[in-house]
């Protein structure tokens, strides 16, 4: 509007013309002229966040989203309440939402369009593929690529590029969205095969689109029947315990698939990330003896590396195909499973619809992988450990203090969210109530104290937000830079590059041969470990036979001390009474001696004796 009014001021043009020229209402223009409505004022209500407020929370938006931990629609509402209460308590004004309710939808669907925002679900990344994303160890990864290219006369011989990587296919894949009705009570059921058996295939494609024939591999066994007959054309088939790929199954492939389908310009490229399987002795040893280059892509980057994986690249495709295509069984077959039996027919659909050469260019060109460009790999894998603050081109993050960078790493570890930080201090008012409470009735209470998993709170002054000109001070406690959960280890191996050739290979020998000699020192320290440790516990336990034996033994001898004591007590008694004792024997009294024992009489009860004096008298 600005532009506008100069242009009306220098021309001398009407309200009517300038209107016409710039396609504004001329009432409008009208009214900014003679003053009666600011130059930047908007239309419409005024919003509740102020322009500086709203930049503050968009640009952490961002922030979080460039680093990973990207924040939810409840948390921004959250963010922006507290921003604006702040504003209002700093400035000393009445705050234009209700505490306890909040901002409105309204105000959120305004917000989410002026800014361009959306909700989306977030993909999963693993913290080790975070933690090793290095924009050096990227640059180091295409330097010693384009050096292998130019040294072997690779440059611009796309059919001598490959790459190969292995992909997991589910036998009972989730069915997509399905249409149901409003009035259901509960989500419509869809039956499954109730198994998490899987499949998993090896494929390699060239820069130019060629592609390969697969590696597929079974978990445990074969399936019955004749599965071969109906797969892919020249398909190598394998099985392993696990399902997934080892060691002796790659060296087949490379023998028996890759060496034979590949260009026979020698000599070949062949990418790959570093899986233990893809770099044994014996997988080198063939790739030196055909003149295939082996090298190996940076750790926990082939998310964004690797051709066969970028976005829209061959993998991606593939699935997507799956599924669709067991979808579309299921609707002639409603009770349609995918076995292993016929996995290898579907397979080869899939590879028939997905497998293009325009699929297959694409990854290699995401990836910058060839034709060779670093800038095609988007820029936020590799801001993801960035620790400096992207403000633009008039706030930079070089304002921030390295000193400071660093006592941030040491010192903090975990980074409340907003809710979290509401939550204690409630808990922390509670706290000092029931203290407040406790006090006034005992003063033997010990205090109760609230911590906070955070070692360090972001004042105005240590905020590198603030000090860049991004975040008002008044919230410099609330929009706080992600401070690392921890320090990033040093690494045994340094997360790079690696070609396989003859030196590495002596060099793997040699460490194995090193790693063999710690392995059989390791097993003789153990057996005498072992040793001495049985010879202890047959110390112990002769120690402890020992014990019991003199324990018996002491046992014994106290029970015949004892015996002795009650007969010789039960001798003294019969010496007194003159009696035999109980335990005397019948057959050692004489029968003189039981003849003159006095016989003892039984007396008759008192009834009877009543009943024969009545009797007698009756008789007289």
């Amino acid at each position: 509007m600005q532009s506008v009014l100069d242009d009306v001021n220098e021309n001398h043009l009407t309200p009517t013309q300038a209107a016409k020229k710039h396609g504004i209402p001329r009432t409008t223009l009208t009214d900014k002229i003679k003053g009666k409505s600011q130059v930047n004022a908007r239309n419409g209500r005024p919003h509740i966040l102020s322009k500086e407020e709203e930049e503050s929370l968009v640009f952490y938006i961002k922030y979080r989203v460039d680093r990973g931990f990207p924040i939810s629609k409840k948390a921004i509402l959250s963010l922006a309440l507290a921003t604006h209460l702040r504003h209002c308590e700093e400035m000393g004004m009445t705050p234009k939402v209700n505490r306890k309710k909040g901002l409105s939808q309204k105000w959120w669907k305004g917000f989410k369009c002026r800014n361009n925002l959306t909700i989306r679900k977030p993909s999963p990344l693993d913290r080790g593929r975070k933690d090793a994303v290095d924009e050096k160890v990227v640059k180091e990864f295409f330097e010693l690529y384009r050096t292998r290219i130019s040294d072997n006369g690779l440059t611009g011989q796309a059919h001598r590029v490959y790459n190969v990587d292995e992909t997991g296919f589910d036998l009972d894949p989730q069915k997509k969205n399905v249409v149901t009705f409003k009035k259901m009570g509960a989500p419509a059921a869809s039956v499954r095969k109730g198994t998490r058996d899987h499949i998993s295939t090896m494929e390699c494609v060239s820069a130019d689109g060629g592609v390969i024939p697969p590696l597929i591999i079974f978990s445990k066994a074969y399936p019955s029947s004749a599965y071969r007959l109906e797969g892919p054309d020249n398909a190598v088939y394998a099985t392993t315990s696990s399902g997934f790929i080892e060691g002796d199954i790659f060296v087949q492939w490379l023998e028996r698939c890759f060496c034979r389908f590949s260009s026979q310009e020698k000599p070949v490229l062949l990418l790959m990330d570093q899986h233990s399987a893809h770099v044994t002795p014996k997988a080198i040893d063939c790739a030196i003896a055909n003149d295939i280059i082996l090298m190996g892509l940076p750790p926990h980057t082939s998310h964004f590396l690797q051709p066969l994986d970028a976005p829209g690249g061959p993998f991606n495709t593939m699935k997507s195909t799956f599924e669709d295509v067991v979808n579309e069984m299921r609707l002639v077959r409603p009770n349609f499973f995918m076995t292993k039996s016929t996995f290898p027919r579907v397979y080869k659909v899939v590879r028939e619809k997905s497998l293009s050469m325009a699929v297959v260019k694409t990854g290699f060109r995401k990836t910058g992988v060839f034709p060779i460009d670093q800038s095609q790999i988007n820029n936020r894998w590799l801001t993801l450990n960035s620790l400096e603050v992207a403000v633009g081109e008039e706030n930079s993050a070089d304002n921030m203090v390295e000193e400071e960078v660093e006592e941030s790493q040491d010192t903090c570890t975990y980074q409340l969210l907003p809710e979290e930080e509401e939550i204690l201090q409630m808990a922390k008012e509670l706290a000092d109530q029931e203290e407040v409470v406790s006090n006034e009735t005992t003063k033997k209470v010990l205090p109760v104290h609230v911590t906070s998993p955070t070692s360090e709170v972001y004042s105005a002054n240590e905020n590198p937000f603030v000090k860049a000109g991004i975040v008002p001070s008044y919230v410099a406690d609330l929009l706080t830079p992600i401070q690392e959960s921890r320090q990033r280890k040093v690494r045994r191996v340094k997360p790079r590059a690696i070609v396989f050739d003859e030196k590495y290979i002596a060099d793997l020998r040699k460490e194995a041969e090193e790693k063999e000699e710690r392995k059989v020192k390791e097993q003789m320290k153990r057996k005498e470990e072992r040793e001495e440790k049985k010879e202890r516990k047959v110390k112990e336990q002769m120690k402890r036979k020992e014990e019991r034996e003199e324990k018996k033994r002491k046992k014994t001898e106290e029970m015949e001390m004892k015996r002795a004591e009650r007969l010789q007590k039960k001798q003294k008694q019969q010496k007194k009474s003159n009696k035999p004792s109980a335990g005397t024997s019948l057959s050692s009294t004489s029968p003189a001696e039981a003849a003159a024992r006095p016989r003892r009489v039984a007396k008759r009860p008192l009834w009877m004796e009543d009943f024969t004096t009545e009797s007698t008298e009756d008789e007289g």
